[in-house]
């Protein structure tokens, strides 16, 4: 198939970029312990559970979200694109919001101003996200098509860590006189959350701006009620094997992100310019592979594609610390590492990224194989469906990394560990990482692609209708 015409591909890219908007999301990510703990001064367990807390609240939020999203009729702005103009919006004051507040008070008032913000971003991100990633599948006129249009949003996501990373570190947080370490000028957050606003309501408005011309595509011809559609979303084999894989893959995928600076700095021992280096050496592969893997599974299957996908990423996760800590056959010098760790790291960012598209890809295909041909498809729920394992995945990653640091003994107020720790810290995750592959494998495996409950395609490709 070929897709959009070849002068539109200018729409591929125009539509991924609004997935820079997730810059809003990389940055609470990233620096809101910090903020919420050494600028606001709260306790760290206050901090701890107003994060664990607006995680669960983000995760639960998506089914509902793509639901209404699904069901919008508007003739003036479609099923998706109303949405991606208020949560633009909305992304862009909450993160002013949140990122300008002040220890202006008694402790609790900070604590709830602090949480009512960063809830109010995650409920707009869920606004704007959810309808963004349903808006492919409209767009797209074919698989091709939609494989181009996801390639392209997973290269920005990819993008938007790049952007937050260098962003905060290099502009927002570059050191001083006064704050050496930039990270703690609380001078720095507001501008951070000021620039935010700016690149969400430009990329946000951006990509709604020039995919309007699908807010006329099918609407839907009646509302679907929202728990008998949960229902039938969990009778649907296909959909419960995503939801699994994905589920155990971020739970302990996400454990080596999360201790990924503790092994940098205790096991590797490396300083900020080796860590950015080996930033760089996973995020560029994750952003650029997004075709490659478009272009595999356009010729072997998307499950295949994911197959060789998730081989690569295991294979960079695992063979790294193995050969540098376990086996000991690569030195851990600094200065050597540039050279022995990097291409592990390339292999693990090349197979990781394929899940930032590929299974959204799969998950739209059981969404449009649940309705008959001619019908609106409820793309947003199913993909609210599938983010919800990956959202709770990430979650319970984040606790088993703070189990693992108290089992192997770490401790904090030490500048270095034990030897034993130091292993701990690199190979804990990847250990996980084995045990935990064959299941994931098994779910993937069971995924029907073409054939009962997977993919159903007859007559003018989805989304063509307009």
């Amino acid at each position: 198939m070929s897709g959009l015409r070849r002068d539109s591909r200018w729409l591929f890219a125009a539509y991924g970029s609004g997935n820079l908007s997730l810059a809003a999301y990389y940055v609470i990510s990233s620096s809101f312990m910090l903020f919420a703990t050494s600028i606001l001064g709260l306790p760290p367990w206050v901090a701890g559970l107003l994060m664990a807390a607006s995680t669960v609240w983000d995760a639960l939020t998506d089914m509902p979200m793509g639901w209404l999203s699904d069901a919008s009729r508007s003739v003036r702005f479609g099923r998706r694109h109303g949405y991606l103009l208020v949560g633009a919006v909305a992304v862009a004051v909450s993160s002013i919001w949140l990122w300008s507040l002040r220890p202006d008070g008694p402790l609790w008032w900070t604590a709830t101003q602090l949480g009512l913000a960063v809830f109010a971003v995650k409920t707009a991100l869920t606004v704007f996200v959810v309808p963004y990633i349903a808006l492919a599948d409209e767009l797209g006129e074919n698989e091709h098509a939609r494989g181009q249009l996801h390639a392209w949003r997973g290269m920005f996501q990819f993008l938007s860590i790049v952007v937050t990373a260098v962003g905060g570190n290099l502009i927002f947080f570059r050191a001083t006189e006064a704050y050496p370490r930039g990270q703690l000028n609380p001078d720095a957050y507001a501008p951070m959350g000021w620039a935010l606003a700016v690149l969400v309501l430009l990329a946000g408005g951006f990509s709604a701006w020039t995919t309007r011309h699908a807010r006329h595509a099918l609407l839907p011809k009646h509302g679907r009620a929202f728990l008998p559609q949960l229902s039938e979303i969990w009778r649907s084999h296909n959909a419960r094997r995503l939801f699994g894989m994905i589920l155990c893959i971020e739970t302990t995928f996400q454990i080596g992100i999360a201790l990924g600076s503790h092994v940098y700095t205790y096991t590797y021992q490396v300083g900020a310019h080796f860590i950015a280096l080996f930033g760089i050496a996973v995020l560029l592969p994750a952003a650029l592979g997004q075709f490659l893997w478009a272009f595999v599974a356009d010729r072997v299957g998307k499950k295949a594609a994911l197959f060789w996908a998730a081989g690569f990423a295991l294979s960079g996760a695992v063979l790294g610390p193995v050969l540098h800590v376990g086996l000991g056959v690569f030195p851990l010098e600094p200065d050597r590492l540039a050279y022995s760790l990097t291409p592990f790291l390339m292999l693990q960012g090349l197979g990781a990224g394929a899940f930032s598209s590929l299974p959204f890809r799969m998950i739209g295909d059981c969404a449009r194989a649940s309705v008959p041909a001619g019908e609106a498809a409820p793309e947003g729920t199913w993909i609210g469906f599938y983010t919800l394992g990956y959202k709770l995945g990430g979650s319970i990653s984040l606790m088993l990394a703070g189990v693992i640091l108290q089992q192997i003994g770490f401790d904090a107020a030490q500048p270095t560990q034990a030897s034993s720790v130091r292993d701990a810290l690199a190979m804990a995750p990847a250990l996980l990482l084995l045990l935990i592959a064959p299941l994931a494998a098994w779910l993937l495996a069971g995924y029907r692609e073409g054939g009962r409950d997977g993919i159903h395609f007859s007559g003018e490709p989805h989304g063509a209708r307009r």
